[in-house]
Order: C-alpha cells, then sequence, then structure tokens
C-alpha cells in the first residue's frame, strides 16, 4: 500500500490506544515563534544531508498527536508560552 515504517508505528499506536484512534501525527517546528507543521517528505529531505545544521533543526522538531492541523499548533503553542513564562 505503500506505507512507511512511521505509518506502520502510527497504526500500532491506534491498536493499543483505542482512544487516540481520530488522532493524526504532526511534526511541529518550533525552530521560530512562528510555529508550522512539517510534512514527512520535508523531515526526510533535510534528513538526507545529515549534517549538523540539521541536527540542530530537528532537536526543535516536535511530534504532537492531534485531530487537525490547527489543533497541533494550537495545543503545542499554548503548551510552549505556559513553559516559557
Amino acid at each position: 500500500m505503500g506505507f512507511n515504517d512511521d505509518d506502520a508505528v502510527a497504526a500500532m499506536e491506534r491498536l493499543a490506544r483505542p482512544n487516540s484512534a481520530n488522532l493524526k501525527r504532526f511534526y511541529v517546528d518550533c525552530w521560530s515563534d512562528e510555529m508550522r507543521t512539517v510534512s514527512y517528505a520535508e523531515l526526510q529531505e533535510r534528513a538526507s544531508g545529515g549534517n549538523e545544521a540539521f541536527m540542530k533543526w530537528a532537536s526543535q522538531v516536535e511530534v504532537v498527536w492531534a485531530l487537525d492541523h490547527a489543533d497541533a499548533i494550537g495545543d503545542h503553542h499554548s503548551g510552549q508560552e505556559s513553559q516559557r513564562s
């Protein structure tokens, strides 16, 4: 079906935790104040370089489980604000 290993992990999570069945995995780039979601393709592309700049950037990318893009950014952003306070 063309799925990758990350999709398999996500499927196992859904089986292990049925209450998360409707959640989707988002990668949130927290590098700057303008948080954004990052596609799996972009992660793969950036990782192919395997350099120090990628490692620094990747340390600021977090996995967020949410219903949609707005929830992923919104929930994560509110958490970041409380951590900064």
